[in-house]
């Protein structure tokens, strides 16, 4: 389900902008210094990782609800 390629793409285009954001958010100010460190990068990656699982979540939640009754 979640590898089925509509849903991919946009559980990969979320986490590409938010995960930005976020990335903007918590560490535009090191980058900007130039003072990143390999962990710095590694929390980049895992802060894209986040909002990816949590458009999975999304997606599996509505594909196994049930359709209300007439």
């Amino acid at each position: 389900m979640i590898g089925h390629p509509p849903y991919l793409k946009n559980s990969c285009r979320t986490a590409l902008v938010v995960g930005s954001v976020l990335f903007c958010v918590n560490h535009l100010d090191e980058v900007l210094r130039g003072q990143t460190r390999a962990s710095t990068w590694i929390k980049g990656a895992a802060t894209c990782l986040v909002p990816y699982c949590v458009a999975n979540w999304g997606i599996l939640i509505a594909a196994r609800r049930r359709p209300p009754a007439p």
